[in-house]
């Protein structure tokens, strides 16, 4: 599951409509931790890849 959400996030930095892509994932993430098919450490480093790295990011606005 980390994995693939991890892909998901890094297609979401390169999708036509960026911010709204990697709030989409955001959710995705927060779920996935929510119903605990990944682990606090997986769910942080998620959150970093989507949102400091991402959403954050001013080079992936749109």
């Amino acid at each position: 599951m980390f994995e693939k959400l991890l892909k998901e996030i890094e297609y979401a930095k390169t999708a036509t409509f960026k911010r709204q892509s990697l709030y989409h994932e955001y959710g995705r993430i927060t779920m996935a931790r929510e119903l605990g098919a990944i682990t606090q450490n997986e769910y942080m480093e998620l959150n970093h890849a989507c949102v400091y790295d991402g959403i954050n990011n001013p080079k992936h606005y749109d």
